[in-house]
């Protein structure tokens, strides 16, 4: 469930945005196949973790290519998500000082995440878990309600004809459906605390008709009701999508709760991250209390976020061109590999 909600907040962003200007009109084919290969990883990560539930992909790495590579592979890891943090912090600020709170100063609405990432930080993590279930439902039906409203402003020629001439786009639209994608191999490395990973096939075939259901009900919300090109212009056009709609005339505007919804989303993908780098750093430095890495990496949060980019407009080249790509390496690239390492290392075995 956590995964699930964390995922709202980057395809609210990138179902819309960029595979509108990857896509085109056919990007909701790109949704469609993308989430078939989804869960093909998904397949790919219950062989992985097969006879392994109670490891994470630090361990499973740590045996298949030996611990000094699993060790810089965490590292590595570790640095990584601790920018995705900082993108995500940076991301919530700059969000809410260009929707509802103009001008107010980009570190009030970091001081308010940290705040809340820091209680997290004091025990409160496995209640916050317990939380997001309630929470991934509301959210659930909030996107049905804004898919059912915008339903009747979707055009059909913005989303029809697909041909032929359509396929590089539609291959094109796998790449930020992948950087999605990618957070649940990052979520893994977290792996020997979780439950129930001997059923990730199960779970992974819920998870692969939810991610599919919420990322075309945004296309269609989005590049449905303004088309690709204009969509692909917006810097929020799902929040567009949702100011527009109106109930009862000219009261009503769903705006106000559409925000709250993506704070939500954007609170648990920052303490997912949080999460995963507290128990990577735990596992590289054997330090395992969050509340003694509490003051450090939270300052460092704050510096970093606020010294990523100077603007809205970097921000979003920054996660199209880095953000994606690390996502997709380490995220999914890394799982691959150690499948093909588990593959190779037991046909070399029934060799000999």
């Amino acid at each position: 469930m956590l995964f699930l909600l964390a995922s709202f907040s980057p395809s609210i962003r990138l179902s819309s945005h960029l595979v509108a200007a990857y896509g085109g009109a056919a990007g909701w084919v790109g949704i469609l196949l993308s989430c078939g290969l989804f869960y093909g990883f998904i397949l790919l990560l219950t062989a992985l973790f097969k006879n392994r539930a109670n490891a994470g992909l630090h361990e499973i790495a740590g045996r298949m290519l030996g611990r000094p590579v699993a060790f810089v592979l965490s590292a590595v890891t570790a640095v990584w998500v601790f920018v995705l943090c900082g993108f995500f912090l940076r991301d919530f600020a700059e969000r809410l000082a260009a929707t509802i709170l103009p001008g107010t100063p980009i570190p009030f609405f970091l001081v308010i995440l940290l705040a809340i990432l820091a209680i997290l930080m004091t025990g409160k993590w496995i209640d916050f878990v317990r939380f997001t279930v309630i929470c991934f439902w509301l959210v659930l039906a909030g996107f049905g309600l804004v898919l059912l409203l915008c339903l009747p402003a979707v055009k059909g020629a913005n989303l029809w004809p697909v041909t032929t001439l359509d396929a590089v786009p539609v291959l094109s639209a796998f790449y930020p459906m992948f950087g999605i994608f990618a957070y649940l191999g990052l979520l893994l490395y977290t792996g020997d605390e979780m439950e129930g990973l001997d059923k990730l096939k199960q779970y992974g075939g819920r998870c692969t008709l939810v991610l599919l259901a919420v990322n075309a009900a945004v296309f269609l919300c989005t590049d449905g009701v303004f088309g690709p090109r204009l969509t692909a212009s917006m810097t929020f056009p799902f929040f567009m999508a949702v100011k527009s709609i109106r109930l009862l005339g000219a009261i009503g505007r769903l705006e106000s709760l559409f925000i709250l919804f993506w704070v939500i989303t954007d609170i648990a993908i920052a303490a997912m991250l949080l999460h995963v780098l507290t128990s990577l750093l735990g596992k590289l430095t054997k330090v395992n209390d969050p509340v003694l890495m509490r003051t450090p990496l939270l300052l460092g949060l704050y510096i970093f976020s606020l010294c990523i980019v100077r603007s809205l407009f970097e921000l979003t080249r920054f996660e199209e061109t880095v953000v994606l790509a690390g996502n997709i390496i380490l995220g999914i690239g890394v799982p691959v590999v150690l499948w093909g390492v588990m593959r190779l290392r037991r046909k070399l075995k029934m060799e000999n």
